[in-house]
């Protein structure tokens, strides 16, 4: 087996710890909520103050993103910047509160790792991609690992988006079933049926299983 994720066991804390998660969605929720209108309505400073605001808990997000990645060049204060110009720049932008922005962060965040991954995948000659496995621990993978993660989620988000989504709020921003609930309007138990066939149906697809493409 690869070294692509730590050990660990699937269900825990993910990349933030509690005490961050907390903070996450504790930072003036109204507000955010307000500014996130604004930005839809095409206001730019809007977005210029969700940032400030949010900046120390984007910067634990960008580091705990990248703080075991293997030859990577990225830092948290460049991968916070290049989120904020994707953002800045996408049209499908359109976050609803502070956890839905947390989990676009995540996921914006999630696509930059990559193309870098594949930047320096194209430096190397020859290889092939170690066997990576997903656990609710943090991924701490080559730039190969990473690419097939990638690709393993969007293959899950090809079966159902909504897998992609709560693996991105649940794993990559680490919030609990409970906050994720409370945003998506999602029960609980729901939430914990869909977590099981994400985490069979994702780590299938790491496996290269033959029954990947199929929720059991």
């Amino acid at each position: 087996m690869g070294a692509g994720v730590a050990t660990g066991q699937f269900g825990g804390e993910g990349y933030l710890g509690a005490g961050q998660r907390a903070a996450i969605l504790g930072v003036m929720p109204a507000e955010i909520t307000e500014l996130l209108k604004r930005v839809q309505e095409g206001e730019q400073s809007a977005l210029d103050e969700i940032f400030h605001a949010l900046y120390p808990e984007l910067q634990r997000l960008a580091a705990a993103r990248i703080r075991d990645q293997k030859g990577g060049t990225l830092s948290a204060t460049v991968l916070v910047h290049e989120l904020y110009e994707k953002i800045s720049r996408s049209a499908a932008f359109n976050a609803r509160d502070r956890a839905h922005f947390f989990g676009c962060a995540a996921h914006a965040m999630r696509l930059i790792v990559i193309d870098q991954a594949r930047a320096k995948a194209t430096e190397k000659r020859g290889g092939g991609l170690n066997e990576v496995t997903f656990d609710d621990a943090q991924f701490s993978g080559t730039p190969d690992d990473a690419i097939k993660l990638d690709e393993a989620l969007r293959r899950l988000e090809e079966i159902d988006p909504a897998f992609l989504e709560l693996v991105e709020l649940r794993f990559f921003t680490g919030l609990s079933m409970e906050q994720i609930a409370e945003t998506s309007g999602v029960s609980v138990r729901t939430l914990h049926r869909r977590w099981r066939l994400a985490r069979s149906a994702l780590q299938a697809l790491l496996d290269d299983s033959p029954d990947a493409g199929a929720v059991p």
